[in-house]
């Protein structure tokens, strides 16, 4: 809450392997396992966040989870496919 302005936010962390990691713990251990299984360590903090104008919150998270399903699967098709070094990929010619 700003003011007298609600809002109702989520976020969560993406990585190549795995989408929804929420909390710091579980988004370090998810980068070392894709540091060791595949030699790459990136990530993107994904926060969506809506107004409540004269709504429950309930139907805002409903909004936002929405909007969020339709947004990861748009992530993971822009998602690169890099491999780690010697291997190859789905996506190699």
């Amino acid at each position: 809450e700003r003011g007298n302005q609600r809002r109702l936010v989520h976020f969560w962390y993406r990585t190549s392997r795995s989408a929804h990691v929420v909390g710091e713990l579980s988004h370090a251990w998810d980068r070392f396992i894709g540091r060791l299984t595949l030699g790459r360590a990136d990530g993107a903090f994904v926060r969506l966040s809506t107004p409540l104008r004269g709504e429950s919150p309930e139907s805002g998270r409903a909004r936002l989870l929405a909007f969020g399903r339709a947004l990861d699967e748009q992530l993971a098709t822009h998602w690169p496919t890099e491999a780690a070094p010697g291997t190859a990929t789905s996506r190699d010619g």
